[in-house]
């Protein structure tokens, strides 16, 4: 899987920035909540607000491997049929 570092195509996706926005807004709405909600609600609203950003992260970098795949098949394909047109 592609790093951060790497491969930052989804940092350039509108989805992935107000996803970040969100989880912002979330943690900090959060902070206020009473201390019995901690790990209850608090807790499943903030992993809720992060998995939207790392989810498209994730597909973006799953995308990115088999567009190379894909590509590296093509490549095959192509020679393949130039060798058998040279038959």
């Amino acid at each position: 899987m592609a790093s951060a570092e790497g491969n930052s195509s989804h940092r350039n996706s509108v989805a992935w920035q107000k996803g970040m926005e969100l989880a912002k807004v979330v943690y900090s709405l959060t902070v206020r909540f009473p201390p019995d909600e901690r790990f209850g609600l608090t807790n499943q609203l903030r992993r809720a607000a992060v998995s939207i950003p790392s989810n498209i992260a994730e597909a973006q970098a799953i995308a990115s491997e088999e567009l190379k795949i894909l590509k590296a098949s093509l490549v095959t394909l192509r020679a393949k049929r130039a060798a058998r047109k040279q038959r």
